[in-house]
């Protein structure tokens, strides 16, 4: 996405829970070096299936992720969980970044047991370039005398004179403001 000051890229992720701890972390390795060469802003969201809030349960599949985002520089921007049963809380649905400043939560969805998390990237929009407008009440106007003036000005293919679609413009409006004025005298 191109935000005011720069590009940010968005990565969905999802780990599925039959995956080996050493392949999902040679995986996820080199998916973070190949996206750290596109662009400076990057946020990882999605469903990592490790818990991050009791890291060193076993297999201990959020202490290699922990470890990961260590060596690449990244932080979890969810602390809560994501998934609440009777029985136990866990923080599986992540939101990675280098971008730590970012206002991100968690909000009880009341489906199931999934919670959904969010982060809001704060942008300006970029200022519109100015516009000419023109505005002219055509009540009053004698409508035989606007087309005679019409008729009588240069033809339109005067404008093809001009290379640069800039000054083809500037012809054309130069001779409809001049029709207009001798119209509204």
């Amino acid at each position: 996405m191109k935000l005011s000051r720069g590009w940010i890229t968005v990565v969905g992720v999802y780990k599925p829970p039959s995956i080996r701890k050493h392949k999902w972390t040679r995986e996820l390795s080199s998916i973070f070096v190949d996206m750290s060469r596109l662009t400076e802003t990057i946020f990882y969201a999605g469903d990592f299936n490790v818990d991050l809030l009791d890291p060193d349960t076993p297999p201990k599949d959020g202490r290699s992720l922990l470890d990961l985002l260590e060596i690449f520089g990244f932080d979890c921007l969810i602390t809560k969980a994501t998934r609440k049963t009777k029985t136990s809380e866990t923080l599986l649905d992540l939101i990675l970044t280098s971008n730590e400043k970012k206002t991100s939560d968690v909000v009880d969805t009341q489906i199931r047991d999934l919670s959904l998390d969010f982060t809001i990237i704060r942008s300006a929009a970029p200022r519109s370039r100015s516009r000419k407008i023109c505005l002219q009440s055509f009540k009053n106007v004698n409508q035989d005398e606007f087309i005679q003036d019409l008729q009588m000005a240069p033809p339109f293919s005067m404008v093809d004179v001009f290379d640069e679609v800039n000054n083809k413009l500037n012809a054309f409006e130069q001779l409809h403001s001049e029709i207009l004025l001798t119209v509204f005298r």
